[in-house]
């Protein structure tokens, strides 16, 4: 999931999870934090970017 979609933050918040753990460092992060906070989700910022592809 990339936390910096809100569509996938949705997603995640309407299948029942209680905390989602990203990066942080994106432009969208409001985004992200906001929907948290409206399905009263936990938002965790890592600050530790990883990449695989």
């Amino acid at each position: 999931m990339d936390a910096a979609w809100k569509d996938a933050v949705e997603e995640a918040c309407e299948s029942g999870v209680s905390v989602i753990a990203e990066p942080g460092g994106s432009i969208r992060d409001g985004d992200a934090i906001d929907c948290c906070n409206k399905y009263g989700v936990s938002l965790l910022f890592t600050n530790v970017r990883h990449f695989r592809h």
